[in-house]
């Protein structure tokens, strides 16, 4: 199997991969260290990368950070998303982050404590992408419809009333 392209680029502020916003004005700071974990974890994975020029194909980690806060104590978990690099489709998914639980609110949550909740999240991704990766290579080998609508799309494409 070719090593598989995580996009880490969380620079287009439309589409941002880490959103951390429920944590007030430490959001921007927590964004930056999900990124940090994000490329750790992959950089620790052998057949994994986060260099574009090595692989055509990938995924997108998207990481949205989960509040509740009460009774003085927060707790975070994380919302996790795959989504295929480049065209954008989501793979469906059940991986699921830990918690963490702290005293205060959730602008004072600790950055350490948010990095090492990605750091446990982002491999569980890892034998999702391996498998569903497999699955794509298979239909293109096989020279399966490439439409997304089907078969069905593609008989409808010729079934058009210009084309009749």
């Amino acid at each position: 199997m070719p090593t598989i392209y995580v996009n880490t680029d969380n620079s287009d502020r439309r589409k941002k991969l880490y959103i951390a916003s429920k944590l007030g004005k430490s959001a921007a700071k927590a964004e930056e260290k999900m990124q940090d974990a994000v490329e750790a974890a992959v950089g620790k994975a052998p057949d994994f990368t986060t260099d574009k020029s090595r692989s055509k194909k990938g995924y997108t980690i998207i990481l949205e950070v989960k509040v509740a806060a009460g009774a003085g104590k927060t707790t975070v978990s994380l919302n996790i998303l795959i989504n295929r690099y480049p065209d954008g489709d989501t793979v469906m998914t059940t991986v699921k982050s830990g918690t963490a639980t702290v005293d205060g609110g959730p602008e004072g949550f600790p950055l350490d404590v948010l990095e090492d909740l990605v750091t446990g999240a982002v491999p569980k991704t890892f034998p999702v992408m391996r498998i569903d990766m497999t699955r794509r290579s298979r239909r293109r080998r096989a020279g399966g419809v490439h439409d997304r609508r089907g078969a069905a799309g593609a008989l409808n494409r010729q079934m058009t009333p210009d084309r009749v």
